[in-house]
């Protein structure tokens, strides 16, 4: 799931379909990748949004109508996509067995690097600006300066993390597959929280420091300051896998 905003919000599902927040509803599922699972979804204040499918491919959304998919991955599959901007994302997923990153700039899709975390589940990666990236995998975490990846820094307390959200250097959330939820201050990760029903694939995002919304199974629950709220369901029967918040 992916928020551009508190009236601007696009979630997806793994059969394909997404789904669009306006502030006070959700909209009907719509299909807009055939039958493909939509694995990861990044949206900006603009409208625009770039998602990703498990097929390698990439799809953008403007002015309120979604792209043709269009294949990056090569030998790899992109699996989580975040956007500092409409000119600038990053994709992370897995490639013969190693972490990689792919980067947008400008309006063309780059060749990928190596990520310097393991393979422990699925890579997640977010943006808050061209030169600052978090990717996570599995207990491991990595920073991305605009031109390098940081040597890796071990958050095992949290479990294995599923997605991360950064709306600033100063504050990332991670979640993880058991309803769990931890933050970055700009130095260190900090103690888990549990915040929801323990379903994997949770997915978490941003829009501002101190406010997020995460998804698991059919249901969203919302960080507000220091406090999460209680799960609300809003996609029965379908597993939403991604959402965007943009700020």
């Amino acid at each position: 799931m992916s928020c551009g905003s508190p009236s601007f919000s696009v979630a997806v599902d793994k059969n394909g379909p997404a789904l669009s927040f306006n502030g006070a509803t959700w909209s009907n599922p719509a299909p807009v990748d055939g039958v493909n699972e939509l694995t990861s979804v990044s949206c900006r204040p603009s409208g625009f949004c770039m998602a990703a499918d498990n097929q390698g491919r990439v799809l953008m959304l403007t002015h309120g109508v979604w792209s043709r998919p269009v294949t990056i991955g090569g030998l790899g599959s992109p699996l989580s996509i975040s956007c500092a901007s409409s000119r600038f994302c990053i994709a992370a997923g897995v490639s013969l067995g190693s972490a990689e990153a792919w980067t947008f700039r400008d309006g063309s899709w780059m060749r990928p690097t190596l990520l310097p975390i393991p393979i422990q589940g699925s890579p997640s990666v977010a943006c808050a600006s061209v030169s600052f990236c978090v990717a996570v995998s599995g207990t491991e975490a990595t920073r991305f300066n605009g031109t390098r990846w940081s040597q890796p820094a071990s958050i095992a307390q949290a479990g294995y993390l599923d997605s991360v959200s950064c709306p600033s250097q100063t504050f990332c959330t991670a979640v993880n597959g058991n309803g769990g939820a931890i933050t970055f201050d700009g130095r260190s990760w900090g103690t888990l929280t549990g915040i929801e029903y323990p379903y994997a694939g949770s997915s978490v995002s941003c829009p501002q420091p101190g406010f997020c919304v995460s998804v698991t199974s059919d249901q969203t629950v919302t960080l507000n300051g220091n406090v999460w709220s209680q799960p609300s369901t809003i996609d029965t029967p379908n597993e939403l896998t991604f959402v965007s918040c943009p700020p």
